[in-house]
C-alpha cells in the first residue's frame, strides 16, 4: 500500500468499478469494486481484451459495445444505462461512462482509455416500485374524476340564473380539467401509446412542425434558429417525433428570455442513428436541480415564478410533467435522451432573478453577454423505427 501514489489509493477506494485499458484494447488494471461488480478475479481480466473474459454473451451486447466503441473508433460514451449479466447469472443495472486521451500513436503499455461504471440495482427498484404506485394512483383517480367531471357539468345547467354559482363551477372545472390533464399524462408514461411509423420527409414535416410551436409562441420575441445537417427521410411515428419537438422547444421558450436564441439541429451522427439537439443560450438549470429534471413535478425555478403563465411565456413552467412523460417514452423505445446545461453566471441560485428581456438585464452591456452567460442543450438520439 505505501508503494502506490495518491491516485491509486484514491481509485481503489471507489465505490465505482474502474477499468484502465491500453491502446491496443488490453485491460491493465481494475480496481476492487470493478471486479466485484463484474464478479471477476484480478486474473481473469487484467491482461486481457473485453472480448476474452467470458462476457461476449448476447444479454452483455450493450456493455461490450461501450468498449468497443472506444478502443475501435475513440468515441465516448458519456453516461448510459444498462442491464448487465454476471457469470453467476445475475442481473444487474449499470451506470456506466468512458474516456480517452487523445493521443496519434498507440505505443505497447500506454493507457489511453478509461471505463467507469455504478451498480443502480437498487436505485432502479426503488424508482420502479415508485412507478407502480403512481401507475396504481392514476388508474384509482380516473373514475372519481370522470364522475365529478360529469356531475360538475349537470350542475352549470341549473346554475345558469345564478352567475355566482356559475362562475363557481366554471372555476371548480377548470382546475378539475388540470387534475385530469395531470392524471393523463401519468397514464401515457406507465401506458406508452402503440408507435405507427410511416415514411417522413425530415426537412418538411419537421418544418411543419415547428411552424406551429412558433404560432402558439408569436406573443414571445424569441430568434429561432433552424438547422439541418441532414434533409433525407426517416421511418417513424409522426406523433412522436411531434413530441419531441414540442416538449423541448416549449422548453426552451419557456427558459429563455425575450431577445434570446434557441437552436434546433437535426442530424445523422451514424448510419441509421439521429439526432435532435434543442439549444437554448437562457437561463439554464442550477447543478443541484440538474439531477432531477427528469423526475416529475420538480420545479427548476423559484415556485412564485411560476403564477399566471401561458405556455411558452419566460418561466411558464408547468407541472414538471412534460420532460418526464419523454424521458419515459424515449426510454420505452429503446432510445437516448440526454441534457447538459449551464446556470447564467449572473443568478447562479433558482431563487435569483432574470427580468425576462435582455435589453433590461443590469448586469449585461450586450445581447452577446447573455447568450455567453448561460444555455440547456437537451439531445433526443434515435434510430429508424425499421432497424
Amino acid at each position: 500500500m505505501k508503494d502506490q501514489t495518491l491516485d491509486q489509493v484514491i481509485v481503489r477506494s471507489l465505490q465505482e468499478g474502474v477499468l484502465t485499458i491500453e491502446c491496443n484494447g488490453v485491460i491493465s488494471g481494475a480496481n476492487p469494486a470493478a471486479l466485484r461488480i463484474l464478479n471477476l478475479t484480478c486474473e481473469e481480466i487484467v491482461g486481457h481484451t473485453i472480448g476474452r473474459v467470458g462476457l461476449d454473451t448476447v444479454p452483455n451486447r450493450e456493455f461490450l459495445e461501450v468498449f468497443q466503441s472506444l478502443v475501435t473508433n475513440g468515441i465516448v460514451t458519456p453516461h448510459r444505462e444498462l442491464e448487465f449479466t454476471a457469470h453467476d447469472g445475475r442481473k444487474i443495472q449499470l451506470s456506466i461512462s468512458s474516456a480517452a486521451l487523445d493521443v496519434t500513436e498507440c505505443v505497447p503499455g500506454m493507457e489511453s482509455y478509461v471505463v467507469l461504471f455504478r451498480d443502480i440495482t437498487a436505485f432502479k427498484n426503488l424508482e420502479t416500485a415508485k412507478r407502480k404506485a403512481a401507475d396504481h394512483l392514476s388508474h384509482e383517480l380516473k373514475t372519481p374524476l370522470a364522475i365529478v367531471k360529469a356531475s360538475l357539468e349537470r350542475l352549470l345547467e341549473f346554475s345558469e340564473s345564478n352567475p355566482k354559482a356559475s362562475n363557481l363551477i366554471k372555476r371548480t372545472e377548470r382546475n378539475l380539467d388540470r387534475l385530469l390533464s395531470i392524471q393523463d399524462s401519468v397514464e401515457q408514461i406507465f401506458s406508452p401509446p402503440k408507435p405507427h411509423p410511416e415514411q417522413l420527409l425530415v426537412q418538411n414535416y419537421t418544418n411543419k412542425i415547428i411552424a406551429e410551436i412558433l404560432q402558439r409562441a408569436q406573443h414571445r420575441d424569441i430568434v429561432p434558429k433552424i438547422e439541418f445537417q441532414y434533409t433525407g427521410s426517416i421511418f417513424f411515428d409522426p406523433g412522436m417525433l411531434k413530441q419531441i419537438l414540442t416538449t423541448l422547444i416549449k422548453n426552451a421558450f419557456e427558459n429563455t428570455p425575450d431577445q434570446g436564441l434557441v437552436k434546433v439541429i437535426f442530424c445523422e451522427p451514424s448510419s441509421g442513428r439521429f439526432e435532435i439537439s434543442v439549444h437554448d443560450y437562457g437561463v439554464g438549470i442550477p447543478l443541484k436541480d440538474s439531477k432531477f429534471i427528469f423526475e416529475g413535478f420538480h420545479h427548476t425555478q423559484d415556485t412564485n415564478e411560476y403564477s399566471t403563465k401561458k405556455p411558452y411565456d419566460f418561466n411558464a413552467g408547468g407541472k414538471g410533467l412534460e420532460l418526464f412523460q419523454l424521458k419515459s417514452l424515449l426510454e420505452f423505445h429503446g432510445f437516448e435522451f440526454v441534457f447538459q446545461s449551464k446556470r447564467c453566471l449572473y443568478i447562479p441560485e433558482s431563487t435569483d432573478h432574470c427580468p425576462g428581456k435582455i435589453d433590461i438585464c443590469p448586469h449585461i452591456k450586450n445581447p452577446l453577454e447573455c447568450l455567453d452567460s448561460g444555455y440547456s442543450v437537451f439531445k433526443v438520439m434515435f434510430t429508424d423505427m425499421r432497424t
